[in-house]
């Protein structure tokens, strides 16, 4: 989530009023059951700072995250050749995922 990506994560971030989120890193969980999460401000250099590599998270197997009530949540795959995953708001993952190559899926059920 580097460059046009973050500035748009930033911006849908923003429309949603979401001032600070969460990252972790989900790296073997299903045998720790825990894991560490650190709190971030939702700019655009925020969120490129958080993937530095000197971040104390890796990229990989990491989630980003708001607060209670959950709007959004990014999934981020421990493997490159699986996909990001972006749920949330229609609004939300339209502003978010707004730069060429994304593949936006609606799934809505209604009763």
């Amino acid at each position: 989530i580097l460059d046009e990506d973050a500035r748009n994560l930033a911006c849908a971030l923003s429309g949603i009023d979401c001032d600070v989120a969460y990252f972790g890193w989900i790296c073997e969980f299903e045998k720790e059951k825990n894991f560490d999460i650190y709190k971030f401000q939702v700019d655009c250099e925020s969120i490129v700072s958080i993937q530095r590599p000197e971040s104390p998270l890796d990229n990989m197997a990491s989630v980003v995250f708001g607060r209670y009530p959950l709007r959004f949540c990014i999934v981020r795959p421990d493997t490159f050749d699986k996909l990001l995953y972006v749920v949330g708001e229609e609004g939300f993952v339209q502003r978010c995922c707004g730069a060429p190559g994304w593949k936006i899926f609606n799934n809505v059920t209604s009763r």
